[in-house]
């Protein structure tokens, strides 16, 4: 999305089963989206950020409850490696079908 209100509507109008989200959106920040999507939906989320590093945001972090924190720039196989992982996860902890389609790590460039 393009900024954080269309995130907003994209999360509430779509089934989802994991978000990837950067922390510089205009409009609002991140780390309020995240606070939102964890807040009315059992999601995994993978951060990215080329401005913040997860020291900088352990306490953000631990208290949203974030999967994952990348620092860009991120090769699309770690981002892919990443997105398998927690889809994994999150299928053996609910009822994701097992043929649920994930991109290729090619298709995330």
């Amino acid at each position: 999305a393009e900024d954080g209100t269309t995130a907003r509507k994209l999360i509430d109008e779509h089934p989802l089963h994991l978000v990837i989200c950067d922390l510089l959106l205009p409009g609002e920040h991140g780390l309020e989206i995240i606070k939102y999507i964890k807040d009315k939906y059992f999601l995994p989320v993978i951060v990215i950020s080329g401005i913040y590093s997860d020291d900088e945001l352990k306490n953000e972090i631990d208290a949203l409850f974030i999967d994952c924190f990348l620092r860009k720039p991120i090769e699309s196989q770690t981002l892919y490696t990443q997105v398998e992982s927690l889809l994994n996860k999150k299928r053996s902890e609910t009822d994701i079908p097992e043929d649920t389609e994930v991109l290729e790590p090619d298709d995330l460039i």
